[in-house]
């Protein structure tokens, strides 16, 4: 595809803008908005591409056991597939049809548009499930939607997944680890189970790579389905762009004042400090900016999947990260800008040390954001690189996060359903053996497994059902043993959150006012602690959003908070875990140890976080882990920004100019070699 070069910078001369008559090669969507929404729900269902394919659909469903459709944008197939086999009489035996989704949003959202078209309540036959969030009922549930993850956690309960008749896996080329992992543990119940049905797809060419992978062209079957997709003009800058935030900015005021065709505006960035750097840039009336991440709550992504119902506003821009590349649709987008950037998790098994590090999107990456301008209409994509950095340093395809990823979670997964030779398990990317083996060290030192490799029938068992990380779980079992599970759900529940402060409207000295009122010098933990409670001791919801909007608190996040700690309660509970609190108990008035609770709490939370430790360095800014010897620094947001205490542990680890440590407290040396048996 040819592109147009425009510096930026410069106005934009819309008369001259040209669009390219070749339509992309794109991914599937799931839908939740639909341009032929002003025809029946029918008729729009007949007027999908994928429609002329129902009756092949469901003659290689019957002929083979593993199907694999290639489908481009707007095909479909999201939204098609899981009713054309249910029409078919799949689900006529009382069995279901799971759709697994790589993100929450979009297993929510293809559901709710599923259950729009058949015109049913949402849960009953068409459902969801997501973390903390199931939206299901087993009795009439037919048409499941569901992300990887959720999948895996059911296989624990139900190794063969017997109450499945059809198992779809959805964005299949995304290779993210759960997406993987789901691949070879579905290949592996294929070989007991004769009578399931897999349907693999996928919106790349790889579709070769698949059906090798599950035994050829006799065992799986090929289907390229043409999607609807307008054609999209490509715009590559004529020069490196030296602030892409700021141009991103600038180019959208442009257009909204000088653009020939009316439409929204969705703009890739890298992740949320990003977006909120780049919303803050943005002051125009009748406009509304929306931010699109993950770490926003599940109202709050929908409110930018949502088409725009206020008459004021004019035009709508979203600040996304790759979320919004595949799985979800935008409505109403005309224009693209691309900055050419997404972060992705490295680990370095020899530093033991899992980055989120920013890099350069891939051509296929690349490609997918372009045809989100061409859904409805003919649109254009504005590229903050040039035509030969695209030709020259982006890869082709996105490296499987199987391979750059930390293996602790997954192998602990497959451990639990009865793998206990990971090596040997049939990955369709095998991770590097160093990972491997790091994740097993990882897990023995955490208590997971024995020194055979076996998953041990104490802390082992439970970790692998707890729906947290399991050094998080390891914190949270360490926490109950010594009196302060309580103290600890609060935190397992405060350190899940993405955003907690609100500082788009917030001026830097109100919002460091803000901060300290909660603050305390052991660090974040006990800060998080302190904001908790003071929330929760309010019981009125209007009170609780006036506080929030006070202390500049994020209320979603707080809410998501409450409701993730009650969600992990009932966990304790089902393992008959004691959930005394320290601080709040009467029993714990007559606590004796040779630590304040407060140095209790982060002694449990060191339990898990053993290889998060560092140092103080001469300079009083810098520290070096103990493992891998990096140089960090302490994130900006954190309550010991300014203080640097000689030893801390932290949460996590993110690199943008530098390596900054989040979620930080203050520890002693001592508490490294101490077995807390005094505790």
């Amino acid at each position: 595809m040819n592109g147009k070069f425009w510096k930026p910078g410069t106005r934009l001369l819309s008369e001259d803008v040209l669009l390219d008559k070749n339509a992309l090669d794109e991914g599937s969507l799931g839908v939740c908005f639909n341009p032929l929404a002003q025809l029946s729900l029918n008729q729009q269902r007949q007027e999908l591409p994928i429609f002329k394919h129902r009756t092949e659909i469901i003659y290689l469903m019957e002929k083979f056991r593993v199907l694999i459709v290639v489908g481009e944008t707007g095909s479909g197939k999201t939204t098609q597939l899981p009713q054309y086999l249910y029409e078919a009489g799949w689900t006529s035996n009382g069995k279901c049809i799971a759709c697994t989704q790589p993100r929450r949003v979009s297993a929510v959202t293809v559901a709710q548009r599923v259950c729009q078209e058949r015109g049913s309540t949402l849960g009953d036959l068409v459902g969801y499930t997501i973390q903390f969030d199931n939206c299901c009922s087993e009795q009439v549930t037919r048409i499941k939607y569901l992300t990887d993850g959720m999948l895996i956690r059911e296989m624990m309960l139900d190794p063969l997944l017997s109450r499945y008749s059809i198992i779809m896996i959805d964005e299949a080329h995304e290779r993210t680890i759960y997406t993987d992992l789901v691949l070879g543990l579905i290949k592996k119940i294929l070989k007991v189970r004769k009578d399931l049905g897999v349907i693999i797809s996928s919106a790349t060419v790889d579709a070769e790579m698949f059906q090798r992978f599950f035994d050829g062209p006799q065992e799986c079957s090929i289907l390229s389905v043409q999607g609807r997709c307008h054609p999209v003009t490509l715009h590559y800058a004529s020069q490196p762009v030296k602030n892409y935030i700021q141009e991103s900015a600038s180019l959208c005021v442009d257009l909204i004042q000088n653009q020939r065709v009316k439409g929204d505006i969705l703009v890739f960035l890298s992740g949320q400090d990003e977006i909120e750097q780049f919303m803050s840039l943005i002051e125009l009336e009748h406009v509304l900016v929306l931010a699109l991440h993950a770490g926003l709550s599940m109202e709050r992504q929908l409110q930018a999947l949502t088409p725009n119902q206020d008459t004021k506003i004019t035009n709508k821009i979203i600040a996304s990260t790759n979320i919004a590349e595949t799985s979800v649709t935008v409505p109403g987008i005309v224009y693209v800008i691309d900055c050419g950037v997404v972060k992705q998790r490295h680990y370095d098994p020899y530093a033991d040390s899992e980055s989120l590090v920013k890099v350069p999107v891939s051509k296929h990456s690349a490609s997918q954001r372009a045809g989100r301008a061409g859904r409805t209409q003919p649109g254009h994509c504005y590229r903050m690189y040039t035509k030969q950095h695209f030709d020259r340093n982006l890869k082709t395809s996105t490296t499987p996060q199987m391979q750059i990823s930390e293996a602790t979670e997954m192998i602990l997964q497959l451990k639990a359903l009865g793998v206990n030779n990971v090596h040997h398990f049939d990955y369709i990317s095998a991770p590097p053996t160093a990972i491997m083996i790091k994740a097993l060290e990882t897990l023995y030192l955490l208590g997971a497994i024995d020194s055979q490799t076996h998953l041990t029938k104490g802390h082992g068992t439970i970790m692998c059902e707890m729906p947290i990380p399991c050094r998080i779980s390891k914190c949270l079992l360490e926490a109950c043993d010594k009196g302060c599970g309580a103290d600890m759900l609060t935190l397992c529940a405060m350190t899940s959150l993405t955003q907690i402060w609100t500082t788009n409207d917030a001026h830097v000295k109100v919002l460091d006012a803000c901060k300290n009122k909660f603050a305390v010098i052991q660090g974040d933990l006990l800060t998080y602690m302190n904001i908790y409670h003071a929330y929760a001791r309010i019981t009125d919801p209007h009170q609780r959003i006036t506080w929030c909007q006070e202390n500049h608190i994020d209320h979603r996040s707080m809410a998501r908070a409450v409701h993730v700690r009650s969600q992990l309660k009932k966990y304790t509970t089902k393992f008959k875990l004691k959930t005394n609190s320290l601080f709040h108990d009467d029993d714990a008035q007559g606590y004796d140890s040779l630590y304040s609770p407060s140095q209790v709490i982060v002694m449990c939370y060191l339990k898990g976080h053993f290889h998060h430790v560092a140092r103080r360095n001469a300079d009083h800014v810098t520290f070096t882990t103990l493992r891998g010897d990096q140089i960090v620094h302490i994130h900006p947001s954190s309550v010991l920004f300014k203080y640097a205490p000689p030893w801390i542990v932290y949460g996590d680890l993110v690199q943008t100019d530098k390596k900054y440590v989040m979620n930080v407290s203050m520890i002693d040396p001592e508490w490294l070699n101490n077995k807390q048996e005094s505790l």
